[in-house]
């Protein structure tokens, strides 16, 4: 059962790895700064989630694997990769199955540490997108999370099913695949169909108008200017 959460979790690093690379190219960073990006982006989630589950000092940090596989991931991919796997739809992909394989064993961590219906999902949340909301917020992006198809809601979903079948008595793996599966599927459909949360319109901005038609001149009180006396 170990060994094939493991799996999930190299295939999690591999995917998320990628994303943050593919991203880097697409912004012109050299070498460095989009194998960091890549690193950040695959272990940055962990590291939020064991933050809040009291895992000191972070798996990531304890676990050097971990790292290694990125490192080497991130400089495969940075010499490797096409240019036509670097656009926005690759890219995208490779985040969906990061996001599903962290979402669940965010929440595979949450659930054997004893978190409740709302701790396993907010975990499972925490752990599939920490990590790309770091590469975004590195790459000067307004987080995926905040603006695109539905994306952090499937990781509080994916927490949901994980902690529904756990205490169903699913096993461990079995129930970390399904999570991944569901979130993964879930995710593409999204990407491919443009599901997206509601949104609200912005309000439309004051418009001052042409010079002398109504426009307050006045100072930081809002009153309009006084008129100079005639002579």
């Amino acid at each position: 059962m170990e060994e094939a959460l493991d799996v999930l979790n190299y295939i999690g690093i591999v995917s998320f790895t990628v994303s943050g690379v593919a991203k880097g190219i697409q912004k012109g960073f050299d070498v460095f700064g989009a194998i960091f990006l890549g690193v950040v982006t695959a272990l940055g989630g962990g590291v939020m989630r064991d933050l809040i589950a009291g895992v000191i000092p972070p798996t990531a940090f304890r676990y050097e694997a971990f790292a290694g596989i990125s490192l080497l991931a991130g400089l495969v991919a940075f010499w490797t990769l096409p240019p036509q796997l670097t656009g926005r739809r690759s890219f995208l992909y490779a985040d969906a199955l990061g996001l599903a394989v962290f979402s669940a064993l965010g929440a595979d961590v949450a659930f054997s540490r004893g978190l409740g219906p709302l701790g396993v999902p907010f975990a499972a949340m925490i752990t599939g997108c920490g990590g790309g909301i770091m590469r975004d917020l590195l790459a000067g992006d307004v987080p995926v999370v905040m603006h695109r198809e539905v994306y952090a809601t499937l990781g509080l979903l994916g927490g949901f099913a994980y902690y529904a079948l756990g205490v169903a008595g699913v096993n461990r793996a079995l129930d970390a695949a399904a999570v991944t599966a569901l979130v993964f599927a879930l995710r593409a459909l999204a990407i491919e169909r443009g599901w997206s949360l509601p949104r609200r319109a912005p309000a439309k901005r004051f418009s001052r108008g042409p010079p002398g038609a109504g426009a307050w001149r006045g100072g930081a009180r809002g009153r309009p200017a006084t008129p100079a006396p005639s002579r």
